[in-house]
């Protein structure tokens, strides 16, 4: 039901991270979505009707000439600011990072999020709200 605001338990920032074998400075390998999960959560967003871009697919197209890796998906939203997604429930440093990145390329108006299934519902974390504590996970459908 639309503007329930459900919540999801999400673990710990620092009891999902784990430490790196390769040296510091080392480039993270690109990270793809699971293409199953990014194709159910393309079809969520089309029975939603969000108007969104699905980047891996763009991304040469619009950030040609960024140096950064790509975040999973753009989603417009009519009731906060557009969201600049990643699918994991399970954000490493280098996604923080990355989101923190993109939000400052994009500007006001945008925000990064975390964004997996839980429950049969998809769920977020904006990154603005994720601080290394144990924090709630909101239903994504009341961001759009």
């Amino acid at each position: 039901m639309r503007g329930q605001l459900d919540m999801f338990d999400v673990l710990p920032f620092e009891d999902v991270m784990t430490p790196d074998a390769g040296s510091i400075d080392d480039d993270p390998p690109e990270r793809e979505p699971d293409p199953r999960a990014a194709y159910d959560f393309a079809a969520w967003l089309e029975e939603q009707k969000a108007p969104h871009v699905l980047v891996t697919e763009a991304k040469k197209a619009i950030f040609s000439g960024a140096s950064l890796d790509s975040f999973d998906f753009l989603v417009y939203s009519s009731t906060g600011p557009n969201l600049l997604i990643l699918l994991t429930a399970d954000p490493t440093p280098a996604d923080v990072d990355l989101l923190a990145e993109w939000e400052k390329v994009f500007g006001p108006g945008f925000a990064g999020a975390f964004v997996w299934q839980a429950g049969g519902d998809w769920v977020t974390v904006l990154l603005a709200d994720w601080s290394g504590n144990k924090l709630q996970a909101r239903p994504l459908r009341d961001r759009l």
